[in-house]
Parts: C-alpha cells; sequence; structure tokens
C-alpha cells in the first residue's frame, strides 16, 4: 500500500480469486490486511473465472456509482502453482480393502481449466473453434511467436517496469532475490513452434506454443470518483467508460468477448474503430484469432506488448493485469481509448472500454 495513499481510507477491497480450495477464508480480505490497507476496510472475493480480475473492477466501480464506497481497491491474484489436489471421498473415509481406490483431483484443472457442461480440458474449446473457424496450426503458431516477440522486445525496452512491483525473496544463503521479470516469455522460432505436438487431440492445432501456460501474478488498481480524487489532490489515470459480459456455447467459450464488445461498445457509443489500443486475453491462439476476425480487430493495434501465451494467463488475475497494461500503455503513447477483453471458461466473456483523462 503506498506511502503517499496512507491518509486515504479504503471502503473495500474486491479481488478476484479462482483456484481458492485451500487458501483460507476470504483471500481478498488476506491481500488486503496483508498489503497494509487499513484494517477498518472491508473486502470480498469473486470468482467468475477467467474474468474475475475485471469483475472486481466492474464491482468497484458500481459500489462508487451507487454511492455505497468512495474509494475500492480492486484487482485479481492467482496461484496456480500451489493449486491443491483433493480426496473429494475422504471425509466419509474408504473401505478397508486392498483394491480399494480413492479419486485424487487436481482442483488447477477441475476448478480451473475444466469445461464442466461438456467434460473435457479448455484447450478442447479452442480446438472447435479453430474447427468452426478454420483457423490452422500455422496462424495459431504464428500468433504465439509474435505474442513472445513482441513480449521480449517489451521486457528488453524495460516497458513493463513501471507496472510491476518487485518481490524480495529471501534465500537460505547469500543475498535476496529480486524477482522483477516475467519468465514464461522464451526465445522461439516457428521451427520450433513446429515440433510441439498437439496437447488435447491427436489430430489437434492446440499446442503449448499457441496457448497461454500455467501463471502466478497479482494485480490492483485504486478506484475513485473524479470528484473524489480531486478532494484528495490525486490525479487519475484513466476513466472507465463502459462494460459489458456477454454468454456464448461452452463448447465454443473463447469467443466470448465477441458479444461482450459489441455489448460495451454500444454502451459506450463508439465503434471497434473507435478504439486506439486493445488488449485481448490470448488464452489460446485460436480464439484470439477468431475474436479478432468477428471483431474487425488488427494486429497493429492488439495486445502490442504481447498476451497470454507470452505473458501467462493467471485466471484470477489476468482481468486486473489487463488493465495495469493498458493505462500504461495508453499513457505511454497518449492514446485516448482503450478496450480489454477476454473468454471466460463456462461460456462468457467480459469486455471494459477506459478513457485517458
Amino acid at each position: 500500500w503506498d506511502d503517499s495513499l496512507q491518509e486515504v481510507q479504503v471502503d473495500e477491497v474486491i479481488m478476484g480469486h479462482v483456484l481458492q480450495g485451500g487458501s483460507g477464508q476470504n483471500t481478498a480480505r488476506q491481500a488486503a490486511i496483508y498489503a497494509g490497507i487499513p484494517k477498518e476496510s472491508n473486502a470480498f472475493t469473486v470468482n467468475k473465472v477467467c474474468g474475475s480480475g475485471l469483475k472486481a473492477i466492474a464491482l468497484g466501480a458500481q459500489a462508487i456509482m451507487a454511492g455505497e464506497a468512495e474509494v475500492v481497491v480492486a484487482g485479481g491474484m492467482e496461484n496456480m502453482s500451489q493449486a491443491p489436489y483433493i480426496l473429494p471421498r475422504a471425509r466419509w473415509g474408504y473401505r478397508m480393502d486392498v483394491n480399494a481406490k480413492g479419486e485424487c483431483i487436481d482442483l488447477m484443472v477441475y476448478d480451473g481449466l475444466w469445461e464442466i457442461f461438456y467434460g473435457y480440458h479448455m484447450g478442447n474449446t479452442a480446438e472447435n473453434i479453430a474447427a468452426k473457424y478454420g483457423i490452422t496450426r500455422q496462424e495459431q503458431d504464428e500468433l504465439g511467436l509474435l505474442s513472445h516477440q513482441r513480449a521480449r522486445a517489451a521486457i528488453k525496452e524495460g516497458l513493463f517496469k513501471e507496472e510491476i512491483v518487485p518481490v524480495t525473496l529471501p534465500q537460505k544463503k547469500g543475498e535476496p532475490v529480486v524477482f522483477d521479470t516475467d519468465e514464461q516469455p522464451m526465445d522461439t522460432s516457428m521451427e520450433k513452434m513446429a515440433k510441439l505436438r498437439p496437447v488435447f487431440r491427436s489430430d489437434g492445432t492446440v499446442t503449448a506454443g499457441n496457448a497461454s501456460g500455467i501463471n502466478d501474478a497479482a494485480a490492483a488498481v485504486v478506484l475513485m470518483s473524479r470528484e473524489k480524487a480531486k478532494e484528495l489532490g490525486l490525479k487519475p489515470w484513466v476513466a472507465i467508460k463502459a462494460y459489458a459480459s456477454g454468454g456464448v456455447d461452452p463448447a465454443y467459450m473463447g469467443i466470448g468477448p465477441v458479444p461482450a464488445v459489441r455489448k460495451a461498445l454500444k454502451k459506450a457509443g463508439l465503434t471497434i474503430q473507435d478504439i486506439d489500443v486493445v488488449e485481448l486475453n490470448e488464452a489460446f491462439a485460436a480464439q484470439a484469432l477468431a475474436c479478432m476476425r468477428e471483431l474487425g480487430l488488427t494486429l497493429e493495434k492488439t495486445n502490442p506488448l504481447g498476451s497470454g501465451i507470452s505473458l501467462g494467463h493467471p485466471i484470477g488475475c489476468t482481468g486486473a493485469r489487463l488493465v495495469v497494461t493498458i493505462m500504461y500503455e495508453m499513457k505511454r503513447r497518449n492514446l485516448q481509448t482503450g478496450l480489454v477483453t477476454m473468454c471466460i471458461g463456462g461460456g462468457q466473456g467480459m469486455a471494459m472500454i477506459v478513457e485517458n483523462i
């Protein structure tokens, strides 16, 4: 919690978090207290799968507009590498039998990456979209390569430095390690991409090279009205213009951004041509390409610093991370209007439009 904001009374902390199993009570409250936000604030946790972080920000904006809060900290977090396994029948015991079988479930997959209605992995929904829209393996690999190239270039130029809060990690021996750079972006090529095998179907096109990774991350923003910011002597970065959600067939969940973006544009009174920069989460290259095709988005405007394939998709955090990134990108390039959007497991999409102030 920044020293310059110590005197600001935070009314509510709202954090998206999907893989909550084994994390303890109300992880948003934990984040608030451990971050040093005064205990007089309130907190609750949101689970809208991949849209959790963005939904948290939208809920914060709603609370302010409704007069229920003046200052809200909202964002998202995920620790996919620490998601537990569960023994769902263990509470009632297992038979004393040499042939007794106890089921063990990976919650990272089941609660975060499993299409619950059709009974298969999210990657299969990307295969469905690739087949429906005629998106080839080469097209997916090309987008995957571009994502890594853009992310690596952005890191080399130091474009993420301002938005990343370094984490100091004590070591058993020697000096602490300062963690301040994303690990996922890779130095790859089309030749390397082509060697990767399909993950979800033997005759499929989705590989580890054109899909997002398994990641840990957190991101947050401070929300308040323009009047409150003026009262506190603070300069707002961006204004939330509109946000919306949309629903689609869960088997094609990756196309969810399309109805969400169209709704948000209509609410904002804008067209896609009015958008200067887009952060469209790359859960999979296939779905990102399908959404770009349907919405008329160009590669020039979309994900200029890379996205989910290169930077990762820590599911509860992603929406908030996209907002933070687009804020810095808009300020750096003096862009007026930005669009954040992502697909959501279970057949949904969410979008938010922000404006430079």
